[in-house]
């Protein structure tokens, strides 16, 4: 999970740079880019303070006017609270509905199998007994239809 989460950061980031370029090109000359990407850090930290984290910005100014250590702690305790946790949680919840999809599944082909095998066993029970003998089963085995069904649940 750590692995996929870093990952997950350094794409943020490189999206955030390449966006800071933009808007740096864009708006040069600009009273919003002199305001909000004077510098290339400058439009990166306006992208991610008031862009992805609009409820920590002013906070994280207000630190960082005072040390930029301070507010560099600051955010990344904000990262690892709240994407980190999120994603861990969203992992987790993907995870089990993977887990609850597969029993489902595996309940449904159970289903399938003993229905439409079952009827195929009844009719092709001579005696009527409910079970099958020696003979009785090689025609099973032999008959299309039982080999299609079976054949459907990944039987070979």
């Amino acid at each position: 999970a750590s692995r996929s989460v870093g990952w997950a950061l350094c794409l943020l980031t490189l999206i955030m740079y390449v966006f800071a370029v933009l808007f740096r090109i864009v708006t040069n000359n600009t009273e919003i880019g002199d305001l909000y990407f004077g510098s290339i850090p400058h439009g990166m930290a306006t992208l991610l303070l008031p862009g992805l984290l609009p409820d920590h910005g002013n906070t994280v100014f207000k630190i960082g006017s005072a040390s930029i250590g301070y507010a560099v702690v600051f955010v990344i305790f904000v990262i690892i609270a709240t994407i980190v946790i999120m994603n861990l949680l969203i992992g987790m919840m993907c995870q089990s509905v993977n887990v609850v999809a597969s029993v489902e599944k595996e309940e449904v082909i159970v289903s399938y199998v003993r229905t439409e095998l079952g009827a195929l066993m009844m009719s092709l029970d001579n005696d009527g007994n409910g079970v099958l003998s020696k003979h009785e089963l090689e025609r099973i085995l032999l008959n299309s239809a039982a080999c299609k069904i079976i054949s459907e649940v990944g039987v070979d």
